[in-house]
């Protein structure tokens, strides 16, 4: 039998409440065969959105008997992945329809891969609140294309300054987003209540 449980904690008491559940497993003698996956909600937060720094997130897996402990994978992956990943480590069916990838190949051996895929991203709150560009970004590897007022392509590795848009990687990124993102259409954003104008700027 597997049990879930599902603990949503908010940061300024994270440590205190994840030692609290690793004590409490421990305690009934649970700990041990668990599996518990830490995941934030967001990244560091950045000026400019879709950065590194906004879109990379905490996730720690506890596999049982710390299986595989200390290693760190480097592929990117979406929270997307965590239903079906849940799902594969409890033998249940995945359905076909989900978009995410399970990471169970990771877990389990040093030698695993998960397949490559685009990873989406979007930010609207300029589009939405100050009637500003709306910013898409697809993820692949070390590249992220990021279309906004302007296209722009990024080496994640580096850091650097944007790279040429029109090299193979950037064309093959460019069409990822545009199917990604076929037949969504974005609503005009509703004017701001008078109220709400000053909190906004």
């Amino acid at each position: 039998q597997r049990y879930l449980l599902f603990v949503q904690i908010d940061a300024s008491t994270a440590d205190a409440g994840v030692a609290r559940l690793v004590a409490a497993l421990t305690a009934h003698g649970l700990y041990d065969d668990a599996t518990i996956v830490f995941l934030g909600d967001h990244g560091a937060g950045a000026a400019a959105p879709l950065t590194d720094a906004e879109l990379h997130i905490p996730l720690i897996v506890k596999q049982p008997w710390n299986d595989g402990a200390g290693r760190r994978v480097p592929a990117p992956v979406q929270t997307i992945d965590l239903l079906p990943t849940i799902l594969d480590l409890v033998r249940a069916p995945i359905p076909s329809r989900l978009r995410g990838r399970s990471l169970r190949a990771v877990l389990d051996s040093e030698d695993g891969v998960v397949r490559d895929t685009p990873v989406y991203a979007e930010s609207l709150s300029a589009y939405f609140r100050l009637g500003g560009s709306p910013s898409y970004a697809v993820t692949s590897g070390t590249r992220r294309f990021i279309r906004s007022e302007r296209d722009e392509m990024f080496d994640l590795e580096s850091g650097g300054p944007s790279l040429p848009v029109d090299t193979p990687d950037a064309v093959r990124l460019q069409a990822a987003l545009d199917g990604l993102r076929a037949g969504d259409r974005l609503i005009s954003p509703a004017p701001l209540p008078a109220e709400e104008e000053g909190p906004y700027a």
